[in-house]
């Protein structure tokens, strides 16, 4: 999941993740996994909701091939990789 520019900032999420969620984590078999969001997002009620939700946590303002896509929520693992040309 990659934040794109809008107007003023970074404000909206990339279509690029289409992928459903892994239902749970390989390393502790818990099924609270969240997204993991890149890029700036301009704060706002609905990034708030999202991150409180356990919907999304945030990565950083970089992403690389090979980032991690998912995190468990509960032992933090992260796992799944971004591949520029699959994604």
């Amino acid at each position: 999941m990659i934040w794109e520019s809008g107007h003023g900032g970074y404000d909206r999420v990339s279509p690029m993740e289409q992928e459903p969620l892994p239902a749970k984590c390989p390393n502790c078999g818990d099924g609270r996994v969240a997204r993991i969001a890149y890029g700036e997002p301009a704060p706002s009620e609905e990034l708030t909701r999202a991150i409180e939700a356990g919907e999304i946590v945030l990565g950083g303002c970089c992403v690389f091939q090979g980032s991690p896509k998912w995190q468990c929520l509960t032992c933090n693992q992260s796992w799944g990789v971004i591949d520029w040309e699959k994604d």
